[in-house]
């Protein structure tokens, strides 16, 4: 049950992510990065069942979900465009590098996302 809400935390996390997951110099490059160290988390940190059912969505390793959620979560649906972020919206960086960084240092028995990775990244 923990396993199962912390990859869920995780899985809504990169929506969120997704959704703003930009820099002001290339924001496609840093929503890749959230989206790798995601990806890295689910990858390490589950197993069993869990593990199999990530590997069904995302594909067998994590430079597959790598590929995969990054290529459909960083770019603007609307637009087509590398940047995330609606029109109108930048992004905040110190947001998203706090994000990366305390997810690279939380620990796998974690069960949700750290609060720094929740909500959009755009303003």
């Amino acid at each position: 049950m923990i396993k199962r809400l912390f990859v869920t935390s995780i899985i809504l996390g990169v929506s969120a992510i997704s959704a703003g997951g930009c820099s002001s110099s290339d924001p496609a490059a840093k929503c890749r990065e959230v989206v790798g160290v995601t990806c890295d988390k689910l990858y390490t940190c589950s197993t069993g069942a869990t593990l199999d059912a990530i590997k069904m969505l995302y594909g067998a390793d994590a430079a597959a979900c790598k590929t995969k959620l990054g290529d459909s979560s960083c770019k603007n649906a609307s637009t087509g465009t590398t940047n995330p972020c609606p029109t109108g919206q930048s992004y905040d960086s110190a947001k998203a590098d706090m994000c990366i960084s305390e997810y690279k240092a939380q620990a796998c028995g974690a069960t949700m996302a750290p609060a720094s990775c929740t909500g959009s990244f755009c303003k």
